[in-house]
């Protein structure tokens, strides 16, 4: 998943996620620009993701 600042259309973040689709998931990577920080970019790259994981056991 991207983060994309729409006034340069330069990606300014990313969140990476690998899963087996049925049971686990696992975030090995988020990495947004520092020039970016403290602007909650990160977070909701979190919180997007997770909400398409949802379904996921993870027991």
């Amino acid at each position: 998943m991207l983060a994309i600042d729409t006034t340069t259309n330069h990606v300014v973040g990313f969140i990476t996620c690998i899963s087996d689709g049925i049971q686990s998931a696992f975030i090995p990577l988020l990495e947004v620009l520092p020039s970016y920080h403290r602007q909650s970019i990160g977070s909701e790259l979190v919180r997007r993701l997770l909400a398409q994981i949802e379904h996921l056991r993870c027991d």
